[in-house]
């Protein structure tokens, strides 16, 4: 078991020495040359956007079912793990809310300050009224969003490469976007009942979830300019996710030991990310 665990901790190690802008300013115009052929453009999404999230998806696996870290986070691990779930999601509802203009709020274009309260509100309202628990399993919602953001990643980051060479080869930016995918991985796999599932499904929810970077790379290698200005619609929906989980998250927390172990872990969370955060401004 120590065994596996090491390997999959330099496997991530490795990943992370992938040099990649993930996130980054949109090329206002398309350079004549781009800096890095396609190819390489996608073989990095794989590497930094794909398997990252298929990792992060059994990190719950190996806590909650294999018994890893048990002194350490005691009889209930799952708590814990959710706790510090929370802190994660609380800091991507505000980095998304930045993302999606605040759902229309902060955008100056009256279309969008129409359209995506209507896209929020309304898919938030659709997820309350149909999920009874059975029929739309939580950890799928969460899929879907994260899908859905992946999309609008991969457009970013296939214009990234369009960028001169300097701005694209950046080590602690390639980090920071690693940690973000693995974050999204690992919020998936808190949401899901381990005890029904295995490492082999969490790696293929985690491919299915990431995947859909591949379709948004060659869209912002190619034509910036024209898919770039659905980004916006995309954080909504990846939005919509958030907030569910967030208030499944909250409804799950029965006792008041529950409390306790979540106000320190979701601070934890929260510092967590935001260190993470800052080495993509470096």
């Amino acid at each position: 078991m120590k065994k596996e665990i090491t390997c999959l901790f330099l496997s991530i190690a490795l990943l992370a020495v992938v040099p990649v802008l993930g996130h980054g300013d949109i090329p206002h115009e398309t350079p004549s040359e781009p800096s890095f052929p396609i190819w390489f453009a996608m073989v990095t999404a794989v590497a930094t956007g794909v398997l990252p999230i298929m990792f992060g998806f059994i990190i719950p696996y190996f806590i909650v079912k294999k018994g890893v870290f048990r002194k350490l986070l005691g009889d209930n691990p799952d708590i814990v793990l959710k706790g510090i779930g929370t802190g994660f999601l609380l800091f991507l509802f505000y980095d998304f809310g930045s993302l999606s203009s605040f759902i229309g709020l902060n955008s100056t274009d009256i279309a969008k300050r129409v359209l995506l309260p209507i896209i929020f509100f309304g898919g938030l309202l659709l997820l309350v009224r149909t999920n009874d628990g059975k029929r739309i399993p939580i950890h799928w919602i969460w899929i879907f969003g994260v899908g859905i953001h992946s999309i609008a990643e991969g457009i970013i980051m296939g214009s990234n490469f369009l960028l001169p060479e300097p701005d694209v080869i950046r080590f602690l930016p390639g980090l920071s976007f690693v940690f973000h995918k693995l974050v999204e991985g690992y919020l998936g796999g808190i949401l899901i009942n381990w005890e029904e599932k295995n490492e082999s499904q969490g790696f293929v929810y985690g491919l299915v979830a990431g995947i859909p970077i591949l379709f948004g790379v060659p869209a912002g290698y190619y034509n910036i300019n024209l898919f770039g200005g659905y980004i916006v619609y995309f954080y909504t929906v990846t939005m919509i996710s958030i907030v569910y989980v967030l208030i499944h998250l909250f409804s799950s927390f029965e006792s008041k030991n529950h409390l306790k172990t979540i106000n320190e872990t979701t601070t934890i969370g929260l510092l967590i990310f935001y260190l993470f955060t800052v080495l993509h401004e470096i």
